[in-house]
């Protein structure tokens, strides 16, 4: 039987990755907020979900974020739009991670966390204006021309990886790798890029 960590899987999410599910109200305007004027190249967007990451790990004894811990996420937070009150949709990582890329609540029917059960998602909106570089764990929401079949595929074999701390150890060193090419590539292209990564934080 699986641990229950893991069915908890998207339980404790950082607060700021659930501001992408407001995309989700104004879609049809989603380019004309991230898209830049004539001349100029679109924005890097970087999406990070911290998956069990408790809220209250990262705060000093007055609410905010503790700068000697954790000296870049209190910058970070000093230049941005914190939204403390929110919380996650779902329980499990098929709930909660889709809504966090396409905005939608989860329904009463299971759906799995595929490109094919969520066929608009940031991924879509964004389309060709944005080089991704993606890191999905038990989803498969990023497309890339694979079929339904496929996206099946790599969800299950994620899902039953008896080597997943290895493999997500792997998986996230190969994405931060690929920061610096992505972002070259991209300004050559004149795109922007798009770096989404899951991370459950258990297993760092």
């Amino acid at each position: 039987m699986r641990p229950e960590r893991r069915s908890m899987g998207a339980r404790r999410v950082l607060v700021g990755a659930c501001a992408v599910m407001g995309l989700h109200a104004f879609a049809s305007a989603a380019n004309e907020v991230i898209q830049p004027s004539v001349g100029q190249r679109p924005t890097p967007v970087f999406l990070i979900i911290l998956d069990e990451l408790p809220r209250s790990s990262l705060l000093d004894e007055n609410g905010g974020i503790d700068a000697d811990a954790y000296p870049n996420l209190a910058r970070l937070a000093d230049a941005s739009t914190r939204y403390v009150a929110t919380t996650t949709v779902g329980t499990r990582i098929m709930d909660a991670v889709p809504a966090i890329l396409s905005g939608l609540l989860p329904g009463p029917e299971a759906r799995s966390a595929i490109a094919a059960e969520y066929p608009e998602t940031l991924f879509t909106w964004l389309g060709e204006d944005y080089r991704p570089n993606v890191l999905e764990v038990e989803s498969a929401l990023f497309a890339a021309g694979r079929s339904r079949t496929t996206q099946e595929k790599q969800v299950f074999s994620m899902a039953n990886d008896r080597q997943e701390d290895t493999t997500e150890h792997r998986a996230f060193r190969n994405f931060v790798r690929r920061i610096g090419p992505t972002e070259r590539r991209a300004r050559a292209a004149g795109q922007g890029s798009l770096h989404v990564a899951h991370v459950r934080l258990p297993r760092f």
